[in-house]
């Protein structure tokens, strides 16, 4: 009895320590092999909830969207604790926003399971932004339901959610047919809605000469002066203050100058008043395989719109496959 007792002893603590342990082990090795992670974690999970706040601050790119865009995939199970978290909106709304920016079908199934579940609205913004990222029949006929089923209480920021991704695609009839619909009697989104969608659907881009020998960052900006910013074509000079330079307008083409900021008497009368502003923040994957950038435009008081651009590279540059809007005031 005893000598079966030692035997079963002993395969009891070799199960545990082939199980239990080695599972705790692989736990511990898992968080110091993946520091972002958790870092994000700390980041989504604040020992003081009102520092939430600060996520939602996407004027610029902030250290947990830097890490989402950079881990990816990896980051899923995390943002899916996040996104079914019911004690802070804030928390559940940033997640939905990590899993456009990793983009493909298994966030899109995320989002659209999470939707279907709670019907939150700003979940199902963030689906249709995803979507850029996969375009399948399925979801264009998903977006262009989305523009038609406007009829505001926090749908109007779905229906240009839709539009954006729409723009990204571009299925050529589609957009035809849309750009018909928001402006017709018939259509059911409201006014101011209606008139930022109208914006939306009209942006263009231009030529962009200096791209021919722009790097880093530079690079990355004039793409989406190709590519086009909405309301950029509202003036044809903007300040970046922060890189000291000035984009000017001319022939079709956008230009940018560190040396023209206040001076020469040919740009004297062009620069008689206060231009608007405009100003970017990028971050690019450490694997230099997609971009985030957001781009602000300030044409006075209360009277700004900003936007955050998902690029891949694509030889030669930078191909736009996301366009969110950020803010608008």
């Amino acid at each position: 009895m005893t000598s079966k007792s030692g035997i079963i002893l002993f395969i009891f603590l070799m199960l545990y320590l082939l199980t239990g342990c080695q599972s705790k082990v692989s736990n511990i090795s898992s968080s110091a092999e993946n520091p972002e992670l958790e870092k994000l974690q700390s980041l989504l999970w604040p020992q003081n909830e009102d520092n939430l706040y600060t996520l939602i601050d996407l004027d610029s790119i902030n250290p947990a969207i830097k890490i989402i865009f950079d881990t990816g995939e990896s980051s899923i199970p995390m943002l899916k604790k996040a996104l079914n978290d019911k004690t802070n909106i804030i928390r559940r709304h940033f997640a939905a926003l990590g899993f456009t920016l990793i983009g493909g079908e298994k966030s899109k199934k995320i989002l659209q399971n999470a939707y279907e579940q709670t019907n939150d609205k700003t979940i199902n913004t963030y689906l249709c932004y995803t979507m850029a990222s996969t375009g399948s029949d399925e979801d264009i006929e998903y977006l262009v339901e989305n523009v038609k089923s406007s009829s505001g209480g926090g749908q109007g920021a779905a229906t240009l959610a839709a539009l954006l991704s729409l723009r990204v695609l571009k299925p050529a009839e589609i957009l035809s047919m849309v750009s018909s619909y928001v402006k017709s009697e018939n259509s059911t989104i409201f006014l101011e809605d209606a008139e930022m969608a109208a914006t939306l659907l009209g942006i263009s881009g231009a030529k962009t000469p200096q791209a021919e020998y722009a790097q880093g960052r530079d690079q990355i900006v004039l793409t989406l002066f190709r590519y086009g910013i909405p309301r950029v074509n509202e003036s044809k000079t903007f300040i970046e203050t922060s890189s000291k330079r000035i984009w000017m307008y001319s022939d079709g083409s956008w230009l940018f100058s560190t040396d023209q900021m206040r001076q020469s008497d040919t740009n004297e009368s062009y620069l008689s008043y206060e231009p608007p502003s405009i100003h970017f923040d990028v971050h690019v994957t450490p694997d230099k395989s997609k971009a985030l950038a957001t781009v602000g435009l300030i044409f006075g008081p209360k009277n700004g719109v900003g936007y955050s651009y998902i690029l891949r590279s694509s030889s030669p540059g930078w191909k736009v496959v996301g366009l969110m809007l950020n803010w608008i005031s």
